[in-house]
């Protein structure tokens, strides 16, 4: 597992969480961005140790587009369900949730959902602090409100709802 989490985030780290991380990066570098997504797959199909998926978070630029952000936000949201929230870096996904939110509502939400929350609705043991303060989660959550259609607004309030219940004044 080690092992496996180990090359999952090497790659992220060489080849997608750099600033010069890009199609000019990749071209030079001989890097081919279709197999990288092919091997996310791959990883989210095969891969049973789900410590290991956590290193995906080193797969997201926090300061660009490097796949397109439809890829990005329906790998991350398989990788985080998948993981039951475990992820190693979040910074880059923390930075882009905003952009997410803006682009693909509920897809982020489910996101955001399955950051904060395990598969039983619980606070998710894998973050090592309150993140809720942090203020990309907040305008992520904003800006899916604003945008949302009534359902969309309900799941908002829903989420949030349970935070307050589970974490109490820390998500107040």
């Amino acid at each position: 597992t080690i092992r496996h989490q180990e090359i999952i985030s090497f790659i992220g780290r060489r080849c997608l969480a750099r600033e010069q991380a890009g199609e000019e990066w990749f071209n030079a570098n001989n890097v081919s961005i279709e197999k990288l997504i092919n091997f996310w797959d791959w990883a989210l199909a095969n891969v049973t140790e789900t410590k290991a998926l956590s290193s995906f978070g080193y797969w997201i630029n926090p300061k660009k587009e490097v796949f397109n952000d439809n890829v990005t936000v329906e790998k991350i949201a398989r990788t985080l369900k998948k993981s039951d929230g475990d992820i190693d870096y979040d910074y880059g996904l923390l930075e882009r949730l905003p952009i997410f939110a803006e682009k693909f509502g509920e897809r982020t939400l489910e996101i955001i959902t399955n950051y904060l929350l395990d598969s039983k609705k619980n606070l998710n043991q894998n973050r090592r602090y309150p993140s809720f303060n942090q203020t990309e989660i907040k305008d992520a959550l904003k800006i899916i409100y604003k945008n949302g259609n009534e359902v969309l607004r309900q799941k908002v309030t829903d989420l949030i709802n349970t935070l307050i219940e589970k974490g109490s004044s820390m998500f107040w």
